[in-house]
């Protein structure tokens, strides 16, 4: 499984913080919004990190804690885990209702099952 970070955050402020979690190796591909035209709240930088990992849109799992993201990362037609966070908390039911998922810990994450990672492999 291949895995990537999509984010909002200039590079000199989210590797930084990838380095010093110790998870910037775990990570294939990293993009920025910084490369594309537009924020999060576009579908864009989610198109972007698909097309690096080389994978179908409709074959990425998102992970998100941010309404307008989650609503973006569906409209490239991902399959999407809304993910609590507390800053986005009073958003919990437009979340819910947007998203594939809802999570409030990493450890009740949703992973693709045997068929999807089959149809993934086959592109």
């Amino acid at each position: 499984m291949k895995l990537a970070v999509a984010t909002g955050l200039p590079g000199e402020l989210f590797l930084p913080c990838l380095e010093h979690n110790s998870v910037l190796e775990l990570f294939d591909i990293l993009c920025s919004t910084d490369e594309v035209k537009r924020g999060k709240e576009y579908p864009d930088v989610f198109e972007l990190a698909a097309q690096r990992l080389g994978a179908a849109p409709q074959h990425c799992l998102v992970f998100e804690d941010v309404l307008p993201a989650v609503k973006s990362a569906k409209q490239a037609g991902m399959l999407v885990c809304a993910v609590y966070d507390k800053y986005s908390a009073r958003y919990r039911v437009q979340m819910e209702q947007a998203a594939d998922f809802y999570i409030a810990d990493f450890r009740d994450a949703p992973l693709p099952d045997a068929d999807f990672e089959d149809e993934n492999e086959k592109e």
